[in-house]
């Protein structure tokens, strides 16, 4: 059995291997901290995926449970998901992901379009990327007390904060406001994973930057939530659980058409929004939003 890779996420390990001699190529430059990094102290769990070349699964005949506008399609058998990469205009799919609730035995079987053979070698396009492993950590995390969502985070001494919001609210422009203050160190300005633990709460970086392009393999233990929207002046209002909730809802990465992991993550988040004072931020695009959050922060409100 050769090692491929060896990437940890938010201390889930995904260890790639294969029983033939091939070859990844077109690993992004973002991935290489997480590759290479620090490990997590909390890092507690180890995915084992096997990289096939060969037996590629039919999926014609089994149930589909999601569509992703062509892009990549979710089917399920028995107790056993198949996840198909086939985006246009492609005939054939990139690959085929097989796993099930409890990740053994997940194997990544590549298609011919991920294939080139030089020398005797083959090569295979690097699947471990998004979309491939965004949609493996929303099942992962789902059972273990945590979940993928559309924020931009920051720790401040210690202290994690993250900015929810959909594509335009403003998560690359808060980043840029805090990115060399004093204090701040950034997470993310796009995804932000958010785990359970004994201890609390903790926001991880991810290796899906945004507009602003950071990505940290480095994790703070939550302390607040801000969804933010841009605005004429300064100025935050506290949330209720409730509100809060219906909030996160929409920015959260949830299989809304697999019962399961969508029952888990809404448990989690119920979880997390009495446990984590959250407000609404709205704020000038300039520094006055960021020192306006600073003081907030420094006058130790909840």
């Amino acid at each position: 059995m050769t090692d491929l890779l060896s990437m940890e996420i938010a201390g889930i390990t995904f260890s790639l291997r294969s029983s033939t001699q091939l070859v990844l190529r077109n690993i992004s430059p973002v991935y290489q901290q997480f590759i290479s990094g620090p490990k997590h102290a909390s890092a507690d769990d180890e995915v084992e995926i096997l990289l096939e070349s060969a037996n590629l699964p039919v999926t014609g005949k089994m149930r589909r449970m999601f569509d992703a506008e062509q892009a990549w399609s979710l089917f399920r058998e028995g107790d056993t998901y198949f996840l198909e990469l086939k985006p246009p205009p492609l005939q054939e799919p990139l690959w085929v992901v097989r796993f099930n609730a409890g990740f053994k035995s997940t194997v990544i079987y590549c298609g011919e379009p991920s294939l080139s053979r030089v020398n005797d070698r083959i090569s295979v396009l690097n699947p471990l990327s998004y979309p491939i492993d965004q949609i493996l950590l929303m099942y992962i995390l789902s059972g273990r007390q945590g979940a993928l969502l559309h924020a931009a985070g920051i720790s401040v001494c210690g202290k994690g904060c993250i900015f929810p919001g959909r594509s335009g609210a403003g998560k690359s422009t808060i980043s840029r406001l805090l990115l060399d203050r004093e204090g701040v160190t950034m997470l993310s300005d796009d995804r932000i994973i958010l785990r359970k633990f004994d201890s609390g709460f903790r926001a991880f970086g991810t290796p899906w930057p945004g507009d602003a392009g950071l990505a940290e393999n480095i994790s703070s233990r939550l302390g607040g939530i801000f969804f933010i929207h841009h605005d004429s002046e300064n100025k935050i209002r506290e949330l209720s659980p409730r509100e809060a909730l219906n909030l996160l809802m929409p920015v959260t990465s949830i299989p809304w058409y697999d019962e399961q992991p969508m029952s888990d993550i809404l448990k989690t988040w119920e979880d997390l929004v009495y446990a984590v004072p959250a407000y609404e931020l709205y704020f000038r695009p300039d520094s006055s939003a960021a020192v306006f959050l600073e003081e907030f922060l420094a006058s130790g409100a909840r």
